[in-house]
């Protein structure tokens, strides 16, 4: 018995193939889009650059300084001078310069954190004064006294911790009372403070001593402060060396929002994990003087230290992802949506 035409193996896989080769062919769809924008204060302005083949954008964002700080609320930037005793605040999108809070009384700013949708606490260092702004009309509306060297703040909740670093401890606010509810005592010269979301501590960062003084050295510590108890929980040296210890400079701190901290010293840049807190982990070997974060983005940037160029490594900081060449050594640096 004769088998049917279209049972037979060796043209059934024939014609279809001819099908396959008769059909249109489909749109490849690929969503993902890499771009980004780097704001950077480099020299007297600040300079826009696009991410990640780092070309220069714009050089006239703002001029009037070199800033000290740029930190993102919301859809705003608020960025701090170095010289000047303002906030000026900037459309995230557009870079328009929305409206300047004027400090004149108060001296400059060196941080800022935000405890609710409508309250800024901004550090002033020469006063050791934390003023508390109503950002829906950008007006200083009351001062909080703290300890001496206030230099660093960081917000989880309605809990605001500030980084004293002459008085060696770090101060909570409760932004519902607006006044220093706890001090507690940390490692000499507490510098730098972020908050931990994944572990709600306060991550503080201290120098040590003879880093800003005329001290003999200490090494420095990073420590971790519970938020809910407002207790010292534990603390690590940072140095993955013993015999380069006392002469580690940290010059920043960032915390993920996987739980890491990362702090960039003289040997590199060392890894703390803040739900171990065990010890302190090289995972970069270069020397860089500041460091920043991209959440949205999961990744870490960091300024070398020699030369004005700005690297962007993965969150684990084990691949560099792009590197930018600026106009001048910036004083601070944030990552943009495109």
């Amino acid at each position: 018995m004769n088998r049917p035409l279209l049972q037979s193996p060796l043209l059934a896989v024939l014609l279809g193939i001819f099908v396959a080769s008769c059909t249109p062919e489909e749109p490849t769809i690929n969503s993902f889009d890499d771009r980004w924008r780097l704001l950077a204060s480099d020299g007297a302005s600040l300079s826009l650059y696009a991410m990640p083949d780092g070309s220069t954008q714009r050089t006239d964002v703002w001029v009037g300084g070199s800033s000290a700080n740029i930190v993102e609320f919301r859809d705003q930037l608020y960025v701090m001078p170095t010289t000047d005793p303002w906030i000026v605040i900037l459309d995230r999108t557009t870079l328009l310069a929305l409206d300047t809070i004027n400090m004149d009384t108060l001296g400059t700013v060196s941080d800022i954190a935000f405890a609710n949708a409508t309250t800024a606490y901004a550090v002033h260092t020469d006063k050791n004064l934390v003023s508390v702004i109503d950002i829906t009309t950008n007006q200083t509306v009351r001062t909080i006294q703290v300890g001496d060297g206030a230099h660093s703040i960081a917000a989880l909740g309605n809990q605001l911790a500030v980084a004293c670093s002459r008085a060696n401890i770090v101060q909570i606010i409760d932004s519902r009372t607006n006044v220093v509810e706890a001090s507690i005592g940390v490692p000499e010269v507490p510098y730098y403070v972020r908050a931990s979301i994944a572990t709600t501590e306060f991550v503080v960062v201290s120098l040590g001593t003879g880093k800003l003084d005329a001290a003999a050295q200490s090494s420095p510590k990073i420590s971790f402060v519970n938020a809910s108890t407002r207790e010292l929980i534990g603390g690590v040296e940072l140095s993955f060396r013993v015999a380069d210890a006392l002469e580690q400079f940290p010059k920043g701190l960032v915390v993920t929002s996987s739980g890491f901290a990362y702090v960039p010293v003289q040997s590199g840049v060392l890894r703390v994990n803040a739900r171990q807190r065990n010890k302190a982990t090289l995972v970069i070997r270069s020397s860089f003087s500041n460091i920043g974060y991209s959440p949205s983005r999961a990744e870490v940037m960091l300024l070398r230290e020699d030369e004005p160029v700005v690297e962007v490594w993965d969150e684990v900081a084990a691949n560099q992802k792009a590197k930018v060449i600026m106009r001048a050594n910036p004083g601070a640096f944030i990552a943009l949506p495109r």
